[in-house]
């Protein structure tokens, strides 16, 4: 009896290790999305005194709200690690998770890109996400590049260990 109690509890601390040592995979989720160009909405009315006051250029930008899920959220207190909060997008995107174990972190210089496929092609490219600002969750991404006439599934993606929030769609 006491062999299986013992092999219960570490089995649930390795699992709480594993988990508590990784960057919460698809633990993000897109709120909402819309484009603007030139000030104006192409994602319907209701985007419309946004755009017109936020939107810069008279290229296509990218607009995106994600909602940080509770493993994102409670990162920080399953690494027993004040100082790793994991609390919102910027820190997601940034932050080295250090394993409590052995010290070392688990990735090194992450950062976050926008992972762009186009729909019918399959073809996958990368943009280049401007400086998150502190607690936002909001981004704002240029897409000028994307051909305006097809559709696209997204995802945002920490590069160095590779997870990924939750797919969401733009078409234009």
């Amino acid at each position: 009896m006491k062999l299986k109690v013992l092999i219960t509890a570490l089995i649930s601390i390795l699992s709480l290790h594993s988990f508590s040592t990784e960057r919460p995979d698809l633990d993000i989720e897109v709120k909402m999305n819309f484009i603007c160009k030139g000030g104006k909405s192409l994602s319907g009315k209701k985007y419309r005194s946004f755009c017109k006051r936020n939107s810069g250029t008279n290229g296509h930008e990218l607009f995106v709200l994600f909602n940080l899920n509770e493993d994102v959220l409670l990162h920080s207190q399953l690494m027993n690690q004040k100082h790793m909060s994991l609390g919102n997008l910027q820190n997601w995107c940034s932050k080295e998770i250090i394993d409590p174990v052995t010290g070392t972190a688990r990735t090194t210089n992450p950062y976050c890109v926008l992972e762009v496929t186009e729909k019918r092609s399959g073809n996958t490219s990368f943009i280049s996400i401007p400086s998150l600002k502190g607690d936002s969750n909001f981004i704002n991404v240029n897409i000028s590049a994307l051909d305006s006439t097809k559709t696209y599934y997204v995802h945002l993606k920490e590069i160095s260990s590779g997870v990924r929030s939750k797919q969401f769609i733009i078409k234009f």
